[in-house]
């Protein structure tokens, strides 16, 4: 498919995915400049197939056993004598505080 993806969310895409393989809407001041940056990606053909050439690398697939970290996690922390008996743990806390970003608001 020829489609550059435009992403908005709680990731830092700039780290996780390779330059010019998506477009990071939280590079840009706003929607205005977004906007202009793909209306000038549309008339740049060779700016264009950069992109495309640079996501068609990749592949994108689901992996099922996204839970099966949590588990090990949760399973070493047992193991611990300290932690055997009723111990909680704050998944939040140990799985997502620091590590899942928000993105800015729209203006």
């Amino acid at each position: 498919m020829h489609i550059v993806p435009v992403v908005r969310g709680g990731v830092d895409y700039n780290r996780e995915f390779p330059e010019k393989s998506l477009v990071n809407a939280a590079n840009f001041k706003g929607p205005r400049e977004l906007a202009a940056f793909l209306k000038s990606l549309e008339t740049d053909e060779l700016e264009y197939s950069r992109y495309l050439e640079v996501k068609d690398r990749y592949r994108a697939f689901v992996v099922d056993n996204r839970w099966c970290p949590v588990c090990e996690y949760l399973h070493k922390l047992y193991q611990l004598p300290e932690n055997r008996r009723h111990k909680v743990v704050d998944l939040r806390k140990e799985l997502y505080d620091g590590h899942v970003l928000t993105p800015p608001p729209i203006v």
